[in-house]
């Protein structure tokens, strides 16, 4: 099953900055890729950074995966 990986990036006053989307092939792929990504995006920075792995299905929007809402934003969490 195909899973995304989803970074939303937010300034150290919690303001939204960006919104980073990759492919993986596999749950386990992503969640590699998130904490490889999570390290590198951390390190020297004074950014927040949130990582979801989501079913293609969440991701467009089909079917939601439980606990995971649709608009990641964090004020939305």
């Amino acid at each position: 099953m195909k899973f995304w990986l989803i970074f939303m990036i937010y300034a150290n006053d919690g303001t939204f900055v960006d919104k980073i989307e990759s492919p993986h092939e596999s749950f386990g792929s992503c969640a590699v890729a998130a904490g490889r990504e999570m390290m590198i995006a951390q390190v020297n920075t004074f950014n927040k950074v949130q990582a979801w792995c989501v079913t293609d299905d969440h991701y467009n929007g089909v079917k939601q995966d439980e606990g995971i809402p649709y608009d990641l934003i964090e004020g939305d969490l």
